[in-house]
């Protein structure tokens, strides 16, 4: 199973800020950071060794996906989009 320990990888702002922007961005009904949730997102069928995301977000256009991008962009926050 994929290791759920706490992760520190939000240097210069707190995982509640950056859960709160990704509720701004995308709506409460399309961010999650659940575990039952994010367990499914933790690995996949290549050679990359399995992590845990932090957040699992929906989006509904491409907007939303432009204002992440931007955002994490300014933080230096990893992101991974899959589909």
């Amino acid at each position: 199973m994929t290791s759920v320990k706490e992760r520190k990888v939000f240097n210069n702002i707190s995982k509640e800020a950056v859960h709160a922007k990704l509720v701004q961005i995308f709506g409460k009904n399309h961010v999650t950071d659940k575990q039952v949730d994010l367990y499914p997102y933790s690995f996949d069928m290549t050679e990359n060794p399995p992590s845990m995301p932090d957040f699992v977000v929906i989006p509904e256009n491409k907007e939303q996906l432009v204002e992440l991008v931007q955002f994490c962009n300014e933080y230096v926050i990893h992101v991974e989009i899959g589909g």
